[in-house]
């Protein structure tokens, strides 16, 4: 009996062991294919594919401007669509479905005569017309009222400005070969149509080139007198049927002078416009420069592209009453801890111009680096920033706020201190003027700083 109950014992004991054995190699065996399952997600994640929208322009890049290669590709995807407005929206519908000899109306038309208006931010009140015009950079001229220099200088430089972005969103065929500077530095826009090489498109092409450099010579002259562009278009026959003959924007600004943005500045805006005719007249009434140039950038994005007509076109009727409720609407750049180079910062702040912000608050220097150089203490640069190229000069700080104030925008440096003070400011002792700043990049960093790398100005 005590020999039979030992082997009981003993069995149970072995299958105790057994089934805790089993559990662990069960629990091993799973969390190893968990293991092993995790990582093949993250191997499958970060490997993953997708379609990427290929525009044309970087096709042609990569073609290297081949135009024979460029010809056999099919016409883009988007022009097989047309879009209508159902309920203030548009919805989309395969244009080849669609009843012959009806018009695709693209997706930027739809949306800028369906529902709300696209204006951002959204005026105080608005009255828009859901018909659009169509026009050619070539009609546009400015008539500007008022009795203050510096306004009517800075102004025709804002409008300026607003042709040149009208320039980049009337697209130009890139297909066919051009040395025109202008339009080499204009978007492009994808024509559907076969490239014609005969000896007629060449020369339609140099006709072209003349007309653009007449209205390039015509915009020169302060804005306006574009009539001896139109003239040369029309002589060649190059102008094509538009909605609108002539198309003027008329400013009045008679209040206030002053050309430094501040706290009291008005900032507000009355803006109409209206097709008489086929003469197509924009009225902008503002009692300072910065709210006639928050005026032009609502007129921008009252115009769009349309890719089915190849020209740029207006919603036929607007009112539009606008203040900001803001004073102060800002962006910061912090340009110590990542340098950006004087075109990234300008294109920031033409970003900002369309949204009518107002302050640029830059950000220059930090304990990472210190990349401006100072007339008197160059030796700040020299020491904290982080190459002889990522650098700002007197010139660069002069020629980002002048271009700002065109933008209606004021720029706000900071030079970071007392603390924050890190790189840049240990070459005291070496000019005997002692430690200017302390603790300059201490470690462990957590003792001495909130953040690395440390330093206190002495």
């Amino acid at each position: 009996l005590l020999y039979t109950v030992k082997n009981f014992i003993i069995i149970g004991r072995l299958r105790y062991i057994f089934k805790m054995a089993l559990a662990v190699s069960l629990r091993r065996a799973l969390l190893m294919l968990l293991t092993a399952t995790i990582f093949v997600l993250m191997v499958l994640y970060w490997n993953q594919g997708g379609i990427k929208p290929q525009s044309y322009i970087n096709t042609y890049e990569k073609l290297g401007g081949n135009q024979e290669q460029l010809s056999e590709f099919p016409i883009p995807v988007e022009k097989i669509w047309t879009y209508k407005c159902e309920g203030d929206r548009c919805v989309r519908y395969h244009f080849l479905s669609m009843p012959k000899g009806e018009k695709r109306v693209p997706f930027m038309t739809c949306s800028m005569t369906c529902g709300d208006v696209n204006i951002w931010p959204h005026p105080i009140k608005t009255g828009v017309s859901s018909k659009s015009l169509t026009f050619s950079l070539d009609d546009i001229e400015l008539r500007l009222d008022t009795p203050y220099n510096q306004v009517d200088t800075h102004f025709r430089q804002s409008f300026e400005l607003f042709l040149k972005d009208l320039r980049r969103i009337q697209r130009l065929d890139f297909r066919k070969p051009t040395n025109d500077v202008h339009e080499k530095a204009t978007p492009v826009n994808v024509d559907t149509n076969n490239i014609d090489n005969t000896q007629e498109a060449k020369t339609r092409h140099q006709q072209r080139r003349f007309a653009d450099a007449g209205q390039h010579e015509s915009h020169r002259l302060r804005g306006e007198n574009i009539a001896a562009a139109s003239i040369l278009a029309n002589a060649f026959g190059l102008r094509k049927h538009n909605d609108i003959e002539t198309f003027t924007v008329n400013v009045a600004i008679h209040k206030f002078s002053d050309m430094n943005l501040n706290f009291d500045t008005d900032e507000s805006y009355h803006l109409t416009a209206n097709l008489e005719k086929r003469h197509y007249n924009v009225q902008i009434t503002a009692n300072s420069f910065f709210g006639a140039r928050h005026a032009l950038s609502t007129l921008q994005q009252l115009i769009w592209y349309d890719d089915e007509d190849n020209q740029l076109r207006i919603l036929s009727k607007v009112l539009i009453n606008d203040a900001p409720k803001f004073r102060y609407r800002g962006l910061m750049l912090d340009t110590s801890r990542h340098y950006f180079s004087v075109e990234s910062i300008k294109r920031t702040i033409a970003g900002m111009s369309y949204a009518k912000l107002n302050r640029f608050h830059w950000h220059i220097t930090d304990s990472q680096s210190f990349p401006y150089i100072s007339k008197y203490y160059p030796e700040l640069a020299a020491h904290g920033a982080y190459s002889d190229r990522e650098t700002y000069t007197d010139a660069d700080v002069r020629e980002i706020t002048a271009f700002a104030k065109l933008h209606g925008i004021q720029v706000i440096p900071e030079i970071d201190a007392p603390a924050h003070a890190g790189n840049g400011w240990d070459w005291g002792p070496k000019r005997g003027l002692g430690e200017l700043s302390l603790c300059i990049n201490q470690q462990p960093w957590s003792i001495y700083c909130g953040e690395p790398p440390c330093g206190q100005l002495n």
